[in-house]
């Protein structure tokens, strides 16, 4: 969702750039079409399992993480979102529900109020105190224990929106 190629981008990867700038270098697609997102979703078809039937654009981060937040109520009839404390996941106000900062929230109108917020698994300053690997994955016991069976039924749940290593919330990256 964002450029991000760096200075000393791989040489293929740099090629490949200045080659696309020469056919076409932005469009919106979800407005004005062209052949090349269309190529690009059928070879994302063909490696995707049977069932997936489509491919949606979107512009930016944030905006995916809207549809998601979007396809997944539609889908499930389900209202919570679960998403990890210390996340970030855009300045919309559907995507600020997920984003666990108070102060960020507060500064664009607050949250959607169907989001549960769960410890990430950071192992240097475990927020339960724990050591690992002796701890047994302590924060998973305590999503089950506490936010999954006090705050919100599992059955309530749409989905999980989180970041595989998280970014704005201090570059943690959880144990393997």
């Amino acid at each position: 969702s964002v450029y991000n190629f760096g200075d000393n981008a791989n040489s293929t990867v740099r090629n490949a750039i200045k080659a696309q700038v020469d056919k076409l270098m932005h469009n919106a697609f979800t407005d004005f079409h062209s052949e090349l997102p269309v190529s690009y979703a059928e070879l994302l078809m063909e490696l995707m399992p049977e069932g997936f039937g489509k491919v949606f654009y979107s512009n930016s981060g944030t905006e995916a993480n809207e549809a998601a937040v979007k396809f997944s109520q539609i889908f499930t009839k389900r209202q919570y979102m679960l998403a990890f404390y210390n996340s970030f996941h855009g300045r919309t106000k559907g995507s600020l529900a997920l984003t666990a900062s108070k102060s960020i929230q507060r500064a664009h109108f607050g949250p959607f109020p169907a989001t549960v917020h769960v410890p990430f698994p950071y192992c240097y300053r475990c927020p339960l105190k724990q050591k690992y690997p002796d701890c047994g994955f302590a924060c998973i016991d305590y999503i089950k224990k506490y936010p999954l069976s006090k705050e919100v039924d599992p059955i309530e749940i749409s989905a999980l929106i989180f970041e595989p290593i998280q970014g704005e919330g201090g570059y943690i990256v959880p144990p393997l």
